[in-house]
């Protein structure tokens, strides 16, 4: 998930709510929780795309 919508989701969610800083603080908790999982997910999909390019060029 790009880090544009990640942040379009989290204020939709929290739309017409009061902004308190408990609140402030939770959305932006969500989204660096968020974030880390893409980045989380991007790292884990990583060795297997090097590893088909290094299988191409062996071949």
């Amino acid at each position: 998930m790009d880090i544009k919508q990640i942040i379009e989701q989290v204020f939709a969610t929290n739309m017409g709510n009061r902004i308190t800083p408990e609140l402030a603080a939770g959305m932006v908790r969500s989204i660096a929780v968020a974030i880390a999982g893409s980045i989380q997910q991007a790292d884990a999909q990583e060795p297997i795309q090097e590893a088909q390019e290094v299988g191409d060029g062996m071949a």
